[in-house]
Parts: C-alpha cells; sequence; structure tokens
C-alpha cells in the first residue's frame, strides 16, 4: 500500500484546518492509500495562533528537511497554504525538496490573489510547480492567477466538501451542546465588523466557540461556549438557526447543513461567493475532485 505524506494548515487557530486535514485523509483511505500529516507547525504559526509576536527565527523547515520523510506521494493540500501574504505561510508548502511524487490538491491562494504575489513570487512558485505530477486549487481566481504564466490548473473542492452532510453528521452529537434556539457566530481572528452581520432585529441569543478578542464589543446575550473542539463547532453549527461568519469553512458547513449564512465578506470574486455560486453542482464537482485524486494519486 502506497504511503502519502500530506503537508497542510493543520493546527491553526481555527477548526476549519483540522477539519479539512481530517476529511483529506479520510477520503485517502478511501481511495486505499496509508496517510499521515507531516508535523509541520512553524515557530511563526505556534507564536502566531497564541497570540504572540513572531521572530524571524524560525528554522522549522529546516528541520523537517532533515528528518528525512520517507514517503511515496507527497501531497501539498487544502486551506490557503499557498496564501504568500498569510502570517503564517512558508514556501515548504511548495514541497522544495526532491521526492518521489508531488501533488497539489485544492490550496488556495486566498482572496484577489492577483494583487497579492510580486513578479519573484511568480517565478519561484512556475519553478516549484515544474517538479509537480499532479496540480489543482481552490478557486477560480486561483486557477485564473496560475494560468498567466504556467499551465492552467483544474479548480476542485475545498477537502471538507468531499464528505457530503451525512458523512459529517456521524461526528454531530445527537443532543445540541446549546439547548433552544440560537444564532452561531464564528469569528476565529480580532473582526469585530462581522458583528453588522446579524440580521436587523435578531433576538435570538448569540453563541459564540473564540473570543472575538475586544470584550467590549459582546453583546449582552452572547453565549461564551470557548472549549470547543472541532466536533463542537459542527455540532454549534448544525443545531444553530444561521451561521454569522466570515469563514470560509464555517460558510461550508453552513451550505452542507442548510443554514442560512450572515457573512459581509461575500464581493464578487471572495472565496465564500465562489461557493454559494457553485453549491448548485456539489455532487459534480464532488465527484470530479475525487476523480482528480484517483487519477493523480496513481
Amino acid at each position: 500500500m502506497k504511503k502519502v505524506g500530506i503537508l497542510t494548515f493543520h493546527a491553526s487557530h481555527n477548526y476549519g484546518s483540522m477539519l479539512q486535514n481530517f476529511a483529506l485523509q479520510q477520503v485517502l483511505r478511501d481511495l486505499g492509500y496509508a496517510c499521515e500529516t507531516i508535523n509541520f507547525r512553524s515557530q511563526v504559526q505556534r507564536l502566531y495562533c497564541s497570540g504572540q509576536v513572531a521572530r524571524p527565527t524560525e528554522n522549522a523547515e529546516e528541520e523537517v528537511l532533515k528528518e528525512g520523510l520517507h514517503y511515496d506521494i507527497y501531497l501539498a493540500g487544502g486551506d490557503q497554504i499557498w496564501n504568500v501574504k498569510a502570517k503564517d505561510f512558508s514556501w515548504l508548502y511548495f514541497l522544495p525538496f526532491p521526492a518521489a511524487k508531488k501533488i497539489a490538491y485544492a490550496p488556495s491562494f486566498g482572496d484577489k490573489p492577483t494583487q497579492l504575489l510580486t513578479e519573484q513570487d511568480k517565478v519561484k512558485i512556475k519553478e516549484y510547480l515544474r517538479t509537480f505530477s499532479a496540480v489543482s486549487v481552490r478557486e477560480e481566481s486561483g486557477a485564473d492567477l496560475l494560468a498567466s504564466f504556467t499551465n492552467r490548473p483544474q479548480v476542485t473542492l475545498d477537502p471538507t466538501l468531499l464528505l457530503d452532510a451525512d458523512q459529517w453528521k456521524k461526528y454531530i452529537s445527537p443532543e445540541p451542546l446549546i439547548k433552544g434556539e440560537y444564532l452561531f457566530v464564528y469569528v476565529p481572528y480580532s473582526r469585530p465588523q462581522l458583528l453588522k452581520s446579524i440580521p436587523p432585529g435578531n433576538r435570538l441569543p448569540l453563541v459564540i466557540s473564540l473570543p472575538l478578542g475586544i470584550s467590549t464589543l459582546y453583546k449582552p446575550n452572547f453565549i461564551k461556549y470557548f472549549q470547543a473542539g472541532p466536533w463542537d463547532f459542527l455540532n454549534l453549527i448544525y443545531y444553530s438557526k444561521g451561521v454569522v461568519s466570515g469563514s470560509f469553512h464555517a460558510a461550508v458547513f453552513a451550505k452542507l447543513f442548510n443554514k442560512p449564512l450572515y457573512c459581509m465578506n461575500m464581493g464578487p470574486g471572495s472565496r465564500i461567493a465562489n461557493l454559494e455560486k457553485n453549491f448548485e453542482h456539489l455532487q459534480q464537482d464532488r465527484a470530479q475532485s475525487i476523480q482528480f485524486l484517483r487519477e493523480a494519486l496513481q
């Protein structure tokens, strides 16, 4: 059985990174491969996610390369691992090391990638992508970007969308964590402007699972549920009457569980706008995305 090593954001300060990693592992195993997530988490990411100031002294990339990893296939997969402006970005997510086979599955460059990459970045990315046997990206904007200086890649689904609602429900407790009706507010970083997305006249309690960073902005009817893990995150969305968030993965699960989504970050070309647009042909896209993986891994 061939062994796949996954490099992705698997421990960022949000539930989505963990759940997309979990989903990708499940699909790879269903396709008949052994797989592991390479435990790369840069010092910048560890400090950033703990709220500390990251110092430019980390050498976690070098430590990973020294480990002498031995996989049949290396897969750079999911989330915004190719967003060069992300605070926890690393060129290691472009797999810049000798390997038998390299695949990119649905990495994202973030919103408006053409405004983020320098010409030097493009040259570097083009050189790295020449060593990949198969490349897909998560958004049309990322495909358009790469098409401007290399071969246009296929657009595939975020790993969380490779599992359907019934598959995700297996991990949700039959009992809601919060009794009664509520809106779920998910703002993994300090973006209090998203509170403006709350429907006018809303009288439902507001449940939050991560601090907003500015406690004075909490509404009197906020219910704080800070001890939540990834499965609790799914529970809080599934039993809610709607989701208030600018998070891509919160939007994914709101859509999968047929919950109203209240979000300001839905301008043309945004990740969430693309999600809304393409959701009507989800089954077809899911089949094509899994077929991409099946063929790329062979």
